[in-house]
């Protein structure tokens, strides 16, 4: 009896699993949900923020006579380095001319590609905690297709000067699957692949420059030991990740963020530098110790983004903190008691439900280059891609 009841189970999964939907249709799905939502911004013409000095009217990117080693070496040593950028822009602007067209039509191909990746990646990471493959690969679908359809998407899609976000995440996703396959089958090659892609990321914007972190917090999520074999074999990474320290000028950056605060106030201009360099002019913020006011603010950005991410209502390219603090009033003094508690709460789960711990880390760390900077006036939707 026993012997048919494990026949009648085995029977049943087959039959099951021949009737799945097969993982080249939610492809095909989530292919027809971009083209539907972003085909129409290759009509699209360029706006007046940024695509000018970035992109037609930039030497860089339009004079023949230039070396593409000038994509190399514009804004070299400055956290706005991008030479991937300007490269792909450079490519295009030769082969196809100076329409705007062709940018926002490769923006939305290269979205599309993000898409799939992130169903590919997410398929890999959900079959940790859903070990039936058909689960993994629905959730996967549901998560990639709320990754394309999410209008903060729309500003990185149908604004040319976003290229920027579209390469980073298409490098950043295939070194994070890259180092997924390596933990499935111990090939270097895939460590190699993978830190080759984390630095392409890292020259397309600077948000990829803290993944390295992620790498770690991967080895957390598969329960992989740290040694020091394991720790050694990250050297591709680090090595990246030392390149683009270099190459971002990061010692001077964050020089130019601390000396104005520590300047003296003796003439006027330094006062006016002192007061432009202010977190925010909320009397009952600004009254505070600076460090408290970088814990408060920083806490109430971390966890407005979190929100904003999942419920992307009234939207826009630039967020005045003032407005933002202002709107919150005194009730942003919670904001550190809301991050404390919550990731309190995802480290006492964490033997059981893993993922929200990673989750909540991944999120800090691939944040950090926004919440390190909080002397500015504005925030952009768009950092949050």
């Amino acid at each position: 009896m026993k012997k048919q009841a494990t026949t009648k189970t085995a029977s049943v999964k087959s039959v099951t699993a021949s009737r799945a939907f097969p993982q080249w249709g939610y492809l095909l799905l989530l292919a027809f949900a971009v083209v539907l939502l972003y085909f129409p911004t290759s009509g699209f013409d360029f706006v007046n923020i940024d695509d000018s000095p970035l992109i037609h009217n930039n030497p860089t990117v339009i004079d023949p006579s230039l070396s593409y080693a000038a994509c190399f070496q514009q804004l070299l040593f400055s956290p706005y380095y991008k030479p991937m950028t300007f490269l792909s822009w450079r490519l295009e602007y030769q082969l196809f001319g100076d329409s705007a067209s062709h940018f926002h039509m490769i923006n939305w191909m290269l979205h599309l590609a993000n898409t799939l990746l992130v169903f590919w990646v997410g398929r890999k990471m959900l079959l940790r905690f859903l070990p039936e493959p058909q689960e993994a690969l629905q959730a996967a679908f549901f998560l990639a297709l709320l990754f394309t359809v999410n209008p903060l998407r729309v500003e990185s899609v149908a604004w040319a000067t976003e290229r920027k976000d579209m390469l980073f995440s298409f490098f950043l996703l295939l070194s994070w699957l890259c180092y997924l396959r390596y933990l499935e089958s111990s090939r270097y090659l895939y460590m190699i692949l993978g830190a080759v892609c984390y630095f392409a990321s890292g020259l397309s914007k600077s948000m990829a420059f803290p993944f390295v972190a992620v790498i770690f917090l991967l080895d957390f999520y598969y329960n992989q030991p740290w040694t020091f074999r394991t720790l050694l074999a990250k050297w591709p990474y680090v090595l990246s990740f030392l390149g683009l320290v270099v190459v971002y000028g990061f010692a001077n950056f964050l020089f130019q963020q601390t000396a104005p605060v520590v300047a003296s106030a003796a003439s006027a201009q330094d006062a006016v530098l002192l007061a432009e360099n202010q977190i925010t002019s909320l009397p009952y913020i600004v009254s505070l110790p600076e460090w408290l006011q970088v814990i408060i603010t920083t806490s109430a950005r971390a966890v407005i983004w979190m929100g904003h991410s999942l419920v992307p209502v009234y939207t826009s390219i630039i967020y005045s903190h003032n407005k933002v603090y202002g709107y919150l009033g005194p009730g942003i003094f919670l904001y550190p008691l809301v991050l404390i508690i919550l990731f309190l709460w995802a480290w006492r789960i964490r033997n059981k439900h893993r993922y929200v711990l990673a989750g909540l880390l991944f999120y800090t760390i691939i944040m950090v280059p926004v919440l390190a900077i909080p002397r500015s006036e504005e925030h952009t939707s768009e950092l949050q891609s």
